[in-house]
């Protein structure tokens, strides 16, 4: 019997170890380093890093076509996904694809903002401000504050200046 409570010793001695061992502060973050999204596993400000266009091109395609989109709309839908850059953001003019294709430009915005509600929220907006805003409309409909800051006072609250969003 004394053997096994030796044993049974070792075991929560390892324990105590390998849990002293771990470093709380890698767990510690810093608010400032994140963009607002939630915790969904495709969630592209996550992923940006791993950004693969090719992947993202077709899944968005592939929801698109979930939702009964006309040939005519997928070939715009193409053409905004494949001037996408790095980060998933549409650094083009939406007038420069509706002149390529010789559409009116509404109908190219009108896609876009479909775009932007699909999953990832944000994929394709123009500034990470409009980002925002597609993921709030998503992830958080009713916070009707929260959309007017990033809205209409962004640049104070990109800066901080809190006090000034108060009054």
């Amino acid at each position: 019997a004394l053997e096994i409570d030796e044993e049974n010793k070792n075991d929560q001695d390892e324990e105590v170890v390998e849990e002293e061992d771990f470093d709380w502060e890698e767990l510690s973050s810093n608010p400032d380093e994140y963009y607002l999204n939630t915790n969904r596993k495709n969630d592209f400000i996550e992923q940006s890093s791993n950004f693969n266009q090719k992947d993202l091109t077709k899944d968005i395609l592939d929801q698109l076509e979930d939702n009964n989109i006309s040939e005519k709309r997928l070939l715009i839908a193409h053409e905004i996904l494949g001037n996408l850059d790095e980060r998933g953001y549409l650094n083009i003019e939406p007038v420069l694809i509706s002149d390529k294709l010789n559409i009116d430009e509404k109908e190219v915005l009108s896609l876009i903002e479909d775009i932007k509600v699909l999953d990832p929220p944000g994929i394709a907006s123009g500034s990470i401000q409009e980002c925002i805003l597609a993921q709030l409309k998503i992830y958080y409909p009713d916070e009707k504050l929260a959309f007017n800051i990033i809205d209409n006072y962004f640049e104070d609250f990109v800066n901080k200046r809190f006090k000034r969003l108060i009054n």
